[in-house]
């Protein structure tokens, strides 16, 4: 903030779906701005892209797989939760998604950590993990039932 104007705009992503756009105070300590949604940026030259969901997942069984206590459908039904659990998690990228069963969301870091999180047809819902990282365990978000 010390080399931006009083008054400049500092704009960055957050969370991987959002951006912050602030503006510099006059005592260029500090900003004041607010998110917006959907917002990409072009990554940084030489950063490798992220490997796809099939990629990362790959074909072998989880290694970890156990009930999950949380309800799915606040993930699917309130877009500010959503963004809540992407500024949570921003070093993944989450997809949310519905089938007769109900909700079900798949989770990647882009490299070697996954989840996914599948609402079962008594309404339970399962997590399949895998990866050193579990992604499923970082989910203890107010409004999630954690």
């Amino acid at each position: 903030m010390e080399k931006t104007r009083l008054g400049g705009r500092i704009v960055t992503p957050w969370g991987g779906w959002l951006q912050v756009a602030l503006t510099v105070a006059e005592d260029h300590r500090s900003a004041v701005g607010r998110m917006r949604r959907l917002a990409t940026f072009m990554p940084a030259r030489g950063t490798p892209p992220a490997s796809s969901w099939p990629r990362v997942r790959g074909t072998g069984p989880a290694k970890d797989e156990r009930p999950f206590p949380r309800d799915l459908h606040p993930l699917k039904d309130d877009a500010y939760l959503l963004i809540a659990v992407r500024v949570h998690l921003p070093d993944v990228q989450i997809s949310t998604g519905m089938d007769d069963d109900g909700v079900n969301v798949s989770i990647h870091d882009g490299l070697a950590f996954w989840a996914t999180l599948a609402t079962l047809p008594d309404g339970e819902t399962v997590a399949c993990q895998g990866g050193p990282r579990r992604l499923a365990d970082d989910w203890n978000l107010p409004g999630t039932g954690g």
